[in-house]
């Protein structure tokens, strides 16, 4: 059975403060002016799927001026949830 985002929260993900999409149908289209977050949102995505390698590869993760940065990936029968720390103490549920 195939896997699809039922749900993606982020808080403090590079350029994002905190977005809540909840996908309805099968296409979702991000749109805005340069520097809003639409890379942030695709790149949040991509370092809850492809794992630790791709975690380590993002250069600041934590939004600028904070502690935390959290995406959580909700894909039905499993939830992503990775966490960055400014203390590098990130993890992975």
């Amino acid at each position: 059975m195939p896997l699809h985002i039922v749900r993606l929260q982020a808080e403090n993900y590079k350029r994002l403060i905190a977005v809540d999409i909840s996908p309805d149908g099968n296409i979702v289209t991000l749109s805005g002016r340069n520097a809003q977050g639409k890379s942030s949102v695709l790149d949040a995505i991509f370092a809850a799927l492809a794992g630790g390698e791709a975690s380590r590869a993002t250069k600041q993760p934590i939004r600028d001026g904070q502690d935390v940065a959290v995406v959580r990936l909700d894909l039905g029968d499993y939830i992503v949830t990775r966490r960055w720390t400014d203390d590098d103490a990130g993890s992975l549920t």
